[in-house]
């Protein structure tokens, strides 16, 4: 049967009404299905960005660690050169103070030669001088009756007059002896300052006055007595103002580690560190 005009119209509109129903539900299911779709896809971003970021605090944390495994071996190595340059300055203190008291000690036992033969030569000179007094005298007294032989005084004279020259050939010798050790014991003391960076000086017997290169002033030194047997290495250090400004170095290295080269090695890098600085 054929529907009427009415019924196609109001079946038309149902269809329309229902397309749109239908159209209505797919855009919310699609709508809702993208929704759950994004937040999905931001959850995973932030994820990764998480993920991203505690790689990076895990790369920054690998890198300090990297440096700083660098610098404390960088600091290792400087401390062992500088134990190790500390150590040959040591030595080499020890071995220059040790050169100092020898040549020291050879001084004076060659000034001590010197004068005992010189008190030798001019005792004897006086005994000649008043033997010949006395053959003046005798001939002097006998003349008239010529008790005393003209040859035995003219030899006297001439023996008299080669003992003089002797003397004054050896004064010579012994003069110039000197000059050369005193020469030498310059160059030793100049070598000394220079290596070592102390100028070494003789106050009195067994005292000795050291300052460093460094000092600010020259009243900065240190004064040291020996208080042994002389060779035996045994040296004290005497209270100065400079020596006072130490207190830290002379407990550590003189005290505890009862050590005059490290103490004096100490001291050095001390004052060059300060004129460094400035």
């Amino acid at each position: 049967t054929e529907l009427s005009p009415l019924r196609v119209t109001l079946l038309t509109k149902c269809k329309t009404v229902l397309i749109r129903i239908t159209c209505s539900e797919m855009r919310l299911h699609h709508n809702s299905h993208f929704n759950s779709t994004l937040l999905n896809m931001e959850e995973a971003a932030e994820r990764i960005r998480s993920h991203t970021s505690l790689l990076q605090l895990t790369q920054e944390k690998q890198q300090m660690e990297l440096s700083h495994k660098r610098a404390r071996i960088e600091l290792e190595k400087e401390a062992h050169s500088s134990s190790r340059d500390l150590q040959r300055q040591m030595d080499l203190n020890q071995d220059l103070l040790t050169k100092l008291r020898r040549l020291e000690e050879k001084e004076g036992k060659a000034n001590q030669a010197l004068n005992d033969e010189m008190e030798n030569k001019k005792a004897l000179k006086r005994s000649l001088e008043e033997f010949h007094k006395q053959a003046n005298d005798k001939d002097n007294r006998h003349a008239e009756a010529n008790q005393c032989p003209f040859k035995v005084l003219f030899f006297f004279t001439v023996f008299l007059a080669d003992l003089r020259k002797q003397m004054e050939s050896a004064e010579l010798k012994n003069q110039r002896l000197k000059e050369v050790f005193q020469k030498k014991i310059q160059e030793f003391r100049t070598v000394c300052y220079v290596l070592t960076g102390y100028q070494i000086d003789i106050t009195v017997e067994n005292q000795y006055r050291l300052t460093s290169v460094y000092a600010e002033r020259m009243e900065d030194s240190l004064l040291f007595k020996a208080s042994g047997a002389v060779g035996s290495g045994s040296m004290q250090l005497l209270e100065t103002d400079f020596s006072r400004t130490l207190s830290e170095l002379v407990d550590l290295h003189l005290f505890h580690q009862k050590s005059i080269p490290v103490f004096l090695s100490a001291v050095t890098l001390d004052l060059f560190s300060r004129q460094t600085v400035v």
